[in-house]
This record gives C-alpha cells, sequence and structure tokens, in this order.
C-alpha cells in the first residue's frame, strides 16, 4: 500500500475538492439512463467515498 504525506493545507483542499465531486457525480447518477454508465459512476461515487473517509481519519 502507498503512503503519501500531506500537510493540513493539502488535506483540507483534497477533502474540498473530493466533497464537490461526490456531490456532482450524486446529481449526475440521479440525470443518467444508460444502466451501465449509471452503475460505473456509483463504482466511483464508493471509490471517492473510501478515499475521502480515510483521509479525515
Amino acid at each position: 500500500m502507498a503512503e503519501i504525506r500531506l500537510n493540513n493545507e493539502e488535506k483540507e483542499l483534497l477533502v474540498e475538492f473530493l466533497e464537490s465531486a461526490i456531490a456532482d457525480l450524486g446529481s449526475e447518477i440521479s440525470h443518467t439512463d444508460l444502466f451501465e454508465f449509471r452503475d460505473r459512476l456509483k463504482e466511483k461515487k464508493t471509490i471517492l467515498l473510501s478515499c475521502l473517509e480515510k483521509l479525515k481519519h
């Protein structure tokens, strides 16, 4: 497993970016009609949520 060291400013910016991307994905998922594409967006959202959780702890 790779380890990335971030200072507080970098961490806060990355958390902010991830929260924004997750919110955008939620909207995109709800407006997507193609099942395969929607499923892939949900997978991406799950991965981003996992990354966000790791950054917060």
